[in-house]
């Protein structure tokens, strides 16, 4: 598990401030739960290499300040904590998803949504959730207490009528684990084990609370995809429980697929994985652990990716342009 997914959520909450008004000053509450398909229709770019589309692949940028004016992205990842869109029960506030996704949109490109609800860095649960009577493992919430599940539920309906069937919205990431993940937190060793053995984790009670938040999301959004990360998953190590199982799980509901690790040595997925759209996130910028971009656009093409994730640091490179463009043409990769 990688500390990286806070980031994008930090960079996203430098350029929400005052996000309850317009450019121009005015107030947007009012447009809080109209659905986006209710408002002016914009001229948008194809739409990611997954069923139904003629794209492949498709590229999105991955946090940071968005870069919509690059022809060979997509469109981009906006990354942000369930606590900032409804602060309070009942009361949605989506102003903060509008504008994080306003670049994207205004361009004609596609925007895609990551919900979290667990960061060790940030209370990204709602505090009323927990008053609620939800327990709570540190900072993260105990996913399957019925007042979690309960208050999750409301709040995915609310953002689907908002945004199910949104025409530039490529996807929805359902946030499940710690940075919307599929794992229930950071654990290295059987002290980190013990508090979630003590609120009942297993790793069966585990797979079940992941499929049924997943579930929620797919019921909700029925004209949008949900994709799911999918990483270790399961922390007790019970024989039998691997990233595997849960993909398998994941594809009779028909979600999408998101490994966020690709470096340069990310082998070919096995098939549960390729079943449906696979989504491939760098682990970190190429040049931060030593690998590169053509390197890890090469992986990419071996896991058979329909759409990679790519940090900003890496479409800037002076160079990237050239191997971004070779990767979506089907080229050999400068450099690989």
């Amino acid at each position: 598990m990688r500390g990286r997914a806070r980031l994008g959520i930090a960079v996203l909450a430098v350029g929400i401030a005052g996000a309850g008004c317009t450019a121009a000053g005015g107030r947007r509450d009012s447009l809080a739960t109209t659905p986006l398909t209710a408002l002016p229709s914009m001229q948008l770019a194809d739409a990611p290499a997954c069923p139904g589309s003629p794209v492949r692949p498709g590229v999105f940028q991955f946090t940071g300040t968005p870069v919509p004016t690059d022809p060979l992205v997509d469109g981009g990842l906006v990354v942000l904590p369930w606590s900032a869109l409804e602060p309070r029960p009942g009361t949605p506030n989506f102003a903060a998803v509008d504008q994080a996704s306003a670049p994207w949109r205004d361009a004609g490109k596609r925007w895609a949504l990551r919900i979290v609800t667990y960061d060790p860095g940030q209370h990204a649960t709602p505090a009323w959730v927990l008053a609620a009577g939800a327990r709570a493992v540190g900072r993260a919430p105990v996913y399957w207490d019925a007042e979690y599940e309960s208050a999750l539920a409301s709040f995915v309906k609310m953002l689907a009528l908002r945004y199910n069937g949104d025409p530039s919205l490529a996807w929805v990431q359902a946030g499940i684990g710690i940075y919307g993940e599929t794992k229930v937190d950071r654990v290295a060793t059987a002290n980190d084990l013990a508090p979630w053995t003590a609120v009942g984790y297993s790793d069966a009670r585990w797979e079940s609370t992941v499929m049924a938040i997943v579930r929620t999301y797919t019921t909700a959004f029925t004209a949008t995809p949900v994709a799911v990360a999918v990483d270790s998953t399961f922390v007790g190590r019970s024989r039998g429980f691997d990233p595997d199982r849960v993909v398998g799980d994941l594809d009779t509901l028909g979600a999408w697929i998101q490994d966020d690790g690709l470096r340069s040595t990310t082998r070919p997925h096995g098939a549960p994985w390729t079943s449906r759209c696979l989504i491939e996130e760098q682990y970190q910028p190429a040049g931060r652990i030593g690998d590169t971009l053509s390197g890890e656009l090469t992986a990419a093409r071996r896991a058979s990716a329909d759409v990679v994730l790519l940090y900003p640091q890496d479409l800037l490179h002076p160079g990237s342009a050239a191997v971004v463009a070779a990767y979506r043409s089907g080229a050999a990769l400068p450099g690989a």
